[in-house]
Parts: structure tokens; C-alpha cells; sequence
């Protein structure tokens, strides 16, 4: 913040420098003009009399200066020289203190800046105001610099009135065309938007939005420097929006061909990006956009430009996922206040957890095969080199795993066996809260449920901290229709690299552009936490089991004597409220335990309706089927309940149809079958001898392909191994 308010500060007193500057230099040249320009022959409209009375005024100096034009044929230039110079000096264009500022050396030398501007400055590029680019200028109208002519002078007498642009972000003809005052009063547009035009919030081309960006940064409103300028000079490598849907960190880090070249980001886009099929932010598909809307494309018309002006209040969508008119029809608050629907999501929406993704919209989407193996299953698909992985550590690596301190125990749980595997390959792995941000220690810095993290008690503090943001890999645990998953995708967005437990939200994840990996929360050798629970834990809600039905079986692998039939854990929800009520008469024949609690905070391990981790293991370990039925008519694949909690404790799992995940079979590693044929299906693996043999040859098999192909040391390593390369890029 310091640095911002310097370079703002520099700003204010490099303009206030201008201003008196140019008022001297105004008045030099008026002096200069009285006793010299009036002293001109004006061909033979001016008697001999007359010219000898104005002779007079001559310092024998000048007349000196003037013969040696002469004799030198100099006079016809240094005439236009000096008709030049009062050209310029009306414009207001030529800055004094900015172009000192840029080139101290001339000011150092002592050299009048309008002159070194008119006799070298011009033709080296060098600018006269920070809006115009002289060297862009000249490239852009070959013309103008073969010719010789001023390209400052240029502008002001020719080129405004041509719809020339005097750097790439301001359109001359779409100022004036967006302004009628400015064009009938026949300003030059540069000049009003210098003067007038930038405070006033009017827009020097259809992306730059500089009443949005004053609002947005309102130290740069507060300091009276345009807001194009303060873009062009500093806010655009700092990360900051020229509108609400350009994303100029995102840009930048997404194209560094960009970044490396120094090229303003939104410059980059106007001119070539869009057209290139470049992205602005993360949820604007130029290409799809520009594909779906031929005619657009066909016009010339800048994508994003289009949206901003009128496609989102057409219906248009920005990319194949998001709806803008089932957003608004979610939010009639934002359709009432007129707001750009994408632009609303992005800015405030997400962090709010407002739904933007609608149910048979995301169900269309996950369910679609994929052509190409992605980018997700990289974490399990990839071998990683251990030797090269530590090459370039003198010490065990540090990776910090956040989680919030007041979240659900489950995240925690989660983040725990992430810690060991950790641990397990060798690094020192620290289990972190929302009290521990900032470790300059850390290698690296992972984060679990961003919904929870950035939303309870002292996290919401570092909900704002972009930089931190940026370097971190986040877990995602939330379904994409869930106003959960929109909390997270404010954060998601932001991170360095995106690690979902679910295999279909990780792939809606990249095809959102993400760098988004499935992170397959797989099996850990000897892992304590989920090892066989031989004690009842001392909870209200188990008072149910007596001691002698827990202690029923000793061992994991003993199935047949396991007490409990049915086993079920979740939050309730309307289908899932549904469908145990409807199955109360046939579900009474067994021994089942259902944990259905509502939703209304977060569970603290053993606190109220919270169940603990040994609590929940050991109650799985002690069940026959682990049943299923999912929170709505997303068939989401739980991988916490269904793997962690079932095929780790070989449990048989038995769920409502699910989406595939690479490498485990239904029918094969577990069992799924419609909700209503469930009463048929749990009588027929319970009380039947063929039945039985299924379940037994299918629980054994869950856990075996659990252990084998979802080996989470490897994961841990391919994790690190992604982690190193996007550090280093």
C-alpha cells in the first residue's frame, strides 16, 4: 500500500509540476511570438514603414540569428518550428514536469523540454503526456513519420478528427462518438479526457470502464490522477481491472508470453487477444462467444465489448456453463439493480455463495464423456521421479495444510491423512489454521475447504489477500450446484493450483480453464486415525450400541459378525428426508444406524449431533453396507463417505447410481442400484447365500483396488511434483 500511495503521490505532483510548467513556457513563447513572429513579412500586405517600425523591436542579436537563417535557408523550418511549438503549447498535450520526469537527463542539462520534445524527443519515441505514445503513433501511421511532421502537432491539428488513437487504449472515434458534447464542441477528445473526460467517469474505449475504475481504487480517485493513466502506468502490472470482467492478473498469468513482453494486458487483448480466442477472466470464453455469435465475429466486434454492451442482456452466454438468465432469475435483486449478470457473480456473487450454476445444467455437463484423457488424472496416472522430485532441496521440503480451526471435524480429518502421506515421502508436513497464515518457511502451502476457511471466525481476515492467495493449492470438497461450491469458487479461481475430491467437479474445473486435478483422498499404510476403533467412544449418540454389540466383532476383517445392517451418514436434505420416510417400514427389519442431522452449523468433532473420526470408523466397521442416497439429484460420487468411510473399512458400499471415477467399477468395487429398488437389493444381499457371496467378493475387492491403485504416498509425490513446476513458472 505504501508503494501505491508513492507512485500516487509522484503522480499529483508531476501533474501540479505540468500545469505551472506549461504556464511559463506558454509565456515564454508569447514573448518570444511578440517579438519575433509579428516581425515576419507578411508577403506585400505589410508597407516598407510599417516593417522598418517593427525592425526596430529586433535585437541586434536576432537580426543576426535571422540573417543566418537566411543565408543558411534555415528560416522556412525555424518558422515552422516555431509554428509547431504554439501549436503544441495550445493543445495543453505537452506536460513539462511529466516529460522532465520521463527524461531527467534533459532537465538535468537544463534544456527546454518543448524544444528537445520538437527536436529529438518526437523523433525517439519519447512522450509528451503520459496518454500519448509517440513512438505507437508514428507506427501506427507510417505516413506521419515519413512525412516528418510532428506526430504531437499531427494529432491535434489532423489526426483526432481522422479517428486516429494516440496510444491503444484510447479510440479517438469512440470517445467522440460516446461523447456528442465533446465532438459538437469541437475539443480535441485527448485533451478533454486528460482535463475532464477521466474524472468524469467517461470511457476512452468500450473496455476501460474509468468511473468502475476509480470507484474500485478510490486512493486513485482521491489523489486526482486519471485513472487511464494511473492503468497504463502502474495499475494494469498490479493486477487491477480496467472493467469488471478483465481480469488483468489473470491475463497476465495466463498468457506470460504477454507478461514478459511489457505489453499493457488489455491492449494485448484489444488488439490481437480476443481475436486469438484469449480469455479476460476466467469465466469469459472469447472463442466459445465469438462461435456461438457469428455475427460478432463476422462485424469485428470486440467479444467481451459486445457482452458488456448488450449480449448478457440478451441472454448471451459467456462461456458453455454459466446462464446469465437463470442467475438473474436466482437473484431477481441483481436484474433489478440492472447488473451484468457475469460481472455480479465474479465481483460479489461467488463470495456470497449465490447459486450460478443451475442442477440439469451441471448434471448435462458432468455427465458428458470425455474425448481426451485430461489433465485431472494426472495424480494417479503419472510415476513420479522421488530423485528428481528432491534434487533441488538441501533440507526435507515444507508444506504448510491449512484448515479452519472452527470448520467441520471431517475437513480436518481429511487434512490430517493428507499431513501423514506427507510425512510418509518425507517432507515435514504442518497441520495449520487461520492463527498460522504467513510462514515464510513453507516450500508450500495447501488449503482445505475454502467454504469453511474464509467464511469462520479469524479466517475472514485473509479472505482479501490476493498474493497469499495466489500461491496456494486449495481442496474443493462442494458439488459445482451448491451455494458451497460457490464460496470456494471465489478462492478457487485465485489459487495457484486446484485439487478437487471428486473426479467430474475436478473436470468441470478444467474445463472452466482451471488447473484443476483430481485428488483422490486415497489409502495410507498403518494409518492410526482409520485402523480398526476396538473402544466405544464415550458419545451421547452412541448410547444406542450397547458393549456387547460393539465388542461383537475384534477385527476389520470379520463380516459376518458385524451387529449393524445398515449403515448411514450424512446431512439431511428434502430428497434424502423423502426417501427415509418412505422406507421406514422396510428398513424397521434391520438393524440399521442412520446419523441424519440437519445442517445448521458446522459439526465439531463429539459435540452436539457430530459424530468423531474413531466414532464413524468404528461404527462402518462394525456395518454390513455402508448405504448411500445422495443429498439431490446430482449423482455425485462421496468420496469421503463412500471411500474413506466404506471401502477402507471393508464395508460393502452400496449406492444410488453414481458418477464413474477412474478405476473403481461398479458392480465390481461397489454396488449401486436406483433408490427404489433398494429394498429388494439389501434383502437379497442380506438373506441370501448368493447375496452374501457378492458382497464379501465385492467389499474385498473395494478395499484391494483402494490400496492399489489409489496409493496416496504416490499421490503425494505427483502432488509436490505439479506444485514444484507451477512454482517454478
Amino acid at each position: 500500500m505504501m508503494i501505491v500511495d508513492r507512485k500516487t503521490n509522484l503522480f499529483t505532483k508531476s501533474q501540479q509540476l505540468n500545469n505551472y510548467q506549461n504556464r511559463l513556457l506558454k509565456i515564454q513563447h508569447q514573448l518570444e511570438q511578440e517579438h519575433f513572429i509579428q516581425n515576419q513579412a507578411d508577403n506585400s500586405a505589410i508597407n516598407s514603414h510599417t516593417l522598418i517600425e517593427k525592425l526596430k523591436l529586433l535585437t541586434p542579436k536576432r537580426v543576426l540569428k535571422i540573417c543566418y537563417w537566411l543565408i543558411t535557408l534555415q528560416f522556412k523550418q525555424r518558422l515552422q518550428r516555431r509554428k509547431t511549438a504554439l501549436l503544441i503549447i495550445e493543445s495543453g498535450l505537452f506536460q513539462t514536469g511529466y516529460y522532465w520526469q520521463q527524461n531527467p537527463e534533459v532537465e538535468k542539462a537544463g534544456i527546454d523540454p518543448l524544444g528537445h520534445y520538437l527536436d529529438y524527443g518526437a523523433a525517439q519515441g519519447r512522450k509528451p503526456n503520459p496518454l500519448f505514445d509517440t513512438a505507437y503513433y508514428l507506427q501506427q501511421n507510417p505516413e506521419v513519420a515519413q512525412s516528418g511532421v510532428n506526430p504531437l502537432a499531427h494529432y491535434y491539428q489532423n489526426g483526432a478528427r481522422e479517428g486516429r488513437k494516440p496510444n491503444p487504449l484510447f479510440d479517438t472515434s469512440y470517445y467522440l462518438e460516446q461523447n456528442p458534447d465533446v465532438a459538437e464542441s469541437g475539443l480535441n477528445p485527448l485533451v478533454h479526457y486528460l482535463q475532464e473526460g477521466g474524472y468524469q467517469g467517461r470511457k476512452p474505449n468500450p473496455l476501460f470502464n474509468s468511473g468502475y475504475y476509480l470507484q474500485q481504487n478510490p486512493e486513485v480517485a482521491q489523489s486526482g490522477v486519471n485513472p487511464l493513466v494511473h492503468y497504463l502506468e502502474c495499475g494494469a502490472q498490479e493486477g487491477r481491472k480496467p472493467n469488471p470482467l478483465f481480469d488483468s492478473g489473470y491475463y497476465l498469468q495466463q498468457n506470460p508470453e504477454v507478461a514478459h513482453s511489457g505489453l499493457n494486458p488489455l491492449a494485448h487483448y484489444l488488439e490481437c487477444g480476443a481475436r486469438e480466442g484469449r480469455k479476460p477472466n476466467s469465466l469469459f470464453d472469447s472463442a466459445y462467444y465469438l462461435a456461438q455469435n457469428p455475427e460478432v465475429a463476422q462485424s469485428g466486434l470486440n467479444p467481451l465489448a459486445h457482452y458488456l454492451e448488450c449480449g448478457a442482456r440478451e441472454g448471451r452466454k459467456p462461456n458453455p456453463f454459466f446462464d446469465g438468465d437463470y442467475y438473474l432469475e436466482q437473484n431477481p435483486d441483481v436484474a433489478e439493480w440492472g447488473d451484468n449478470p457475469l460481472a455480479h457473480y465474479i465481483d460479489y456473487g461467488a463470495y456470497q455463495g449465490r447459486l450460478a450454476w443451475s442442477l440439469p445444467n451441471v448434471m448435462r455437463i458432468i455427465q458428458e464423456e470425455s474425448s481426451v484423457l485430461s489433465q485431472t488424472q494426472k495424480l494417479i496416472n503419472q510415476t513420479p521421479n522421488r530423485a528428481l522430485i528432491f534434487s533441488s532441496y538441501r533440507s526435507h521440503p515444507k508444506v504448510g495444510i491449512y484448515c479452519s480451526s472452527i470448520g467441520n471435524y471431517f475437513m480436518a480429518e481429511m487434512a490430517d491423512l493428507l499431513a501423514a502421506a506427507f510425512e510418509k515421502i518425507g517432507l515435514e508436513a504442518i497441520r495449520l489454521s487461520e492463527f498460522d497464515v504467513f510462514r515464510k518457511e513453507l516450500d508450500y502451502e495447501i488449503l482445505m475447504a475454502p467454504q469453511e476457511f474464509f467464511y469462520l471466525g479469524e479466517g475472514q481476515a485473509l479472505a482479501r489477500h490476493k498474493s497469499w492467495l495466489s500461491k496456494l493449492a486449495i481442496i474443493n470438497v462442494d458439488q459445482p450446484h451448491s451455494t458451497f461450491f460457490s464460496k470456494s469458487f471465489h478462492f478457487l479461481r485465485q489459487a495457484r493450483l486446484i485439487l478437487d475430491i471428486n473426479f467430474k467437479s475436478a473436470e468441470f474445473l478444467d474445463r472452466l480453464g482451471f488447473p484443476a486435478y483430481f485428488l483422490p483422498l486415497g489409502y495410507l499404510r498403518n494409518y492410526a486415525p482409520f485402523e480398526f476403533c476396538q473402544t466405544k467412544p464415550d458419545l451421547l449418540i452412541l448410547k444406542s450400541i450397547s458393549e456387547k454389540h460393539w465388542n461383537q466383532v475384534s477385527t476389520i476383517h470379520d463380516f459376518k459378525n458385524r451387529p449393524i445392517d445398515i449403515f448411514f451418514i450424512g446431512t439431511l436434505s428434502e430428497k434424502r428426508e423423502l426417501f427415509f420416510a418412505n422406507s421406514a417400514k422396510w428398513l424397521s427389519q434391520y438393524r440399521c444406524f442412520l446419523h441424519i442431522p440437519p445442517l445448521d452449523g458446522t459439526f465439531i468433532q463429539g459435540q452436539g449431533n457430530a459424530l468423531t473420526t474413531e466414532a464413524a470408523m468404528g461404527l462402518s466397521q462394525r456395518s454390513k453396507i455402508l448405504l448411500n442416497i445422495h443429498r439431490d439429484e446430482l449423482p455425485y460420487f462421496e468420496w469421503h463417505r463412500l471411500v474413506l468411510q466404506g471401502l477402507w473399512q471393508k464395508t460393502l458400499v452400496l449406492t444410488e447410481p453414481s458418477n464413474p471415477i477412474p478405476g473403481i467399477v461398479p458392480g465390481e468395487h461397489y454396488l449401486e442400484c436406483e433408490a427404489k429398488a433398494m429394498p429388494e437389493m439389501i434383502e437379497w444381499l442380506l438373506k441370501t447365500e448368493e447375496g452374501q457371496a457378492l458382497a464379501q467378493k465385492v467389499r474385498l475387492a473395494g478395499y484391494n483396488v483402494l490400496a492399489d491403485l489409489f496409493n496416496l504416498e504416490k499421490i503425494a509425490l505427483n502432488i509436490i511434483q505439479i506444485l514444484k513446476e507451477k512454482t517454478k513458472n
